[in-house]
């Protein structure tokens, strides 16, 4: 690894290259993998990852406003958490907002699920390296309505961006991603209520944070033990995400049977609106990579 990261350096050096122009030249490289020292700790990724990694690398976090946004809510006493809090991450990719939490000292300990065993290696990696190994549950499968297989389709350079394939997903839906013609492999499948229940983890303890590319509706379908004793849930909005996947209808069902209100961290919002208004958001993210939503119950 350190041969070809000399030869790229050796190349660049007569010059100053912009981020961009060295995270391609490694991804261009025979460099399988880099470790970033970043102020929330360090993380092994994968040159050539345009999203995560790449944030990572030049700007040493991916995120971490809506996490500071979080942190600000619970201080402030809008969220409560219950004592010894788990932090659930569904989608968890290489780990930023699972170590996050970790180092918030908000969070007893934590549970990953990643389908993705490239992602779940480097998750693997990133949890060891940073002390939370013993604090943190990680597990290689996907969540959804009902246990089972499930196909994963691969994004080619962001590996933030790979998504579950529903039968029958995307009808009348525009294809901007050219989601049909990515590679896909086989991965397994449970639902939340009995992973934790074979963890032997109470729902009330958790606190839930999912970011699965337009899947949560699904996630959500497999917990309703989950949803009954939890309060609040930290979840990515995308709705063209779930119009590919068919779940627009059963999100905002289930988000406005559950839950009372919403904040809108991605517009750095603070304020909480009543969850009949969840149906105007999305109009508001038709277009775009959507948001990060707090849904609470008051």
């Amino acid at each position: 690894m350190l041969k070809p990261l000399k030869r790229v350096l050796k190349k660049l050096r007569r010059r100053t290259p912009s981020a961009k122009v060295i995270w391609a030249q490694l991804a261009q490289s025979n460099c399988k993998a880099v470790m970033l020292d970043t102020p929330h700790g360090f993380f092994w990724t994968k040159p050539g990852d345009s999203a995560i990694g790449f944030s990572l690398f030049a700007n040493g976090e991916f995120d971490y406003a809506d996490f500071s946004r979080l942190q600000a809510a619970i201080s402030s006493g809008t969220l409560k958490l219950p004592q010894d809090a788990i932090f659930l991450d569904v989608g968890a990719n290489i780990g930023t907002h699972t170590i996050y939490a970790m180092n918030s000292g908000l969070f007893a300990q934590a549970v990953c699920f990643e389908p993705d065993p490239e992602n779940f290696r480097f998750l693997s990696l990133n949890i060891k390296e940073n002390g939370y190994g013993e604090k943190c549950h990680l597990l290689n499968m996907a969540l959804g309505g009902a246990a089972g297989t499930a196909e994963l389709e691969l994004a080619a350079d962001n590996f933030g961006d790979h998504r579950i394939r529903q039968s029958g997903q995307g009808t009348g839906v525009e294809n901007r991603y050219d989601e049909e013609k990515r590679k896909t492999v086989s991965v397994r499948m449970e639902t939340l209520d009995s992973a934790l229940a074979e963890l032997g983890i109470d729902p009330a303890k958790c606190f839930l944070h999912m970011d699965v590319q337009g899947f949560e509706p699904y996630v959500l379908q497999g917990a309703p033990k989950f949803l009954a004793s939890c309060k609040t849930i930290f979840t990515e909005f995308w709705p063209y995400g779930m119009a590919r996947t068919g779940g627009i209808e059963s999100f905002r069902a289930q988000a406005e049977a559950q839950f009372t209100h919403f904040i809108d961290f991605g517009a750095g919002e603070t304020n909480a609106h009543a969850i009949s208004g969840l149906g105007d958001l999305f109009k508001t993210y038709a277009e775009g990579i959507g948001t990060t939503l707090l849904l609470t119950k008051k």
